[in-house]
């Protein structure tokens, strides 16, 4: 909104039409049309692929696993028509920060879903674990424990407190356990946080059994918050 706002006249000058939606954007576009998806940052693509599956109609139940917990998605299908349109575009997400990870995850999701003209993720700066402050060895070991066990109480535990979770779940969970696929960040907006941040930083859930309330709360993750 800040760049429609500060940018409106380049906007108008180089023919760019500004939607509030995707549904307003399929609306607006014509075949082969570029459509630039915008977002702060993408870390792993693990959000924006629960997006674009949902918008092609793939039930969570067909999602992998890890994904089925995903927050902040828009679970409305798009009509068949609008996802020809989409097909029949020219496809780009714009993010502040981002990785090639993402980008190369998000490039073999979209040929999943026949978005041939997926140009690709841009972005202005990657997300990487570098920092002025280095982290103890022995409080990064500590940081990823609590990492990995309240993120196995938000995609597991809440709902399914009497039964061990599965081998699949615990593996994801401690490959996110230091911010999505370990990257680590340090990042906080007034918004929310991004999942790149280190995980026991905005992630609620147990830790020894004892409620672990984090210093910030990602957005989505409010009904995960446990209190003594």
């Amino acid at each position: 909104m800040l760049f429609e706002q500060e940018q409106k006249h380049f906007l108008d000058e180089h023919g760019w039409t500004s939607c509030k939606s995707i549904r307003d954007a399929l609306g607006h576009a014509q075949k082969g049309d570029l459509i630039v998806l915008c977002d702060d940052n993408v870390s792993s693509g693990a959000q924006a692929e629960c997006q674009l599956r949902a918008w092609f109609g793939i039930p969570r139940s067909e999602w992998d696993e890890e994904l089925r917990s995903e927050k902040g998605i828009e679970e409305s299908e798009l009509l068949p028509n609008d996802q020809q349109r989409l097909r029949d575009a020219q496809v780009a997400i714009c993010v502040c920060a981002g990785t090639d990870e993402a980008n190369a995850r998000l490039k073999t999701v979209c040929a999943s879903l026949g978005l041939a003209n997926f140009i690709g993720v841009r972005y202005g700066q990657s997300i990487t674990t570098v920092d002025n402050a280095e982290i103890d060895t022995a409080f990064r070991a500590e940081l990823e424990k609590i990492g990995a066990s309240v993120l196995e109480y938000c995609r597991w535990g809440h709902d399914n407190r009497k039964t061990k979770a599965p081998d699949t779940v615990t593996s994801a969970c401690k490959r996110d356990a230091f911010g999505y696929s370990g990257l680590g960040g340090r990042v906080a907006t007034m918004l929310s946080v991004p999942a790149s941040t280190i995980t026991a930083l905005w992630c609620p859930g147990t830790y020894n059994g004892e409620p672990w309330v984090p210093l910030f709360l990602r957005r989505g993750y409010f009904e995960h918050l446990v209190l003594a």
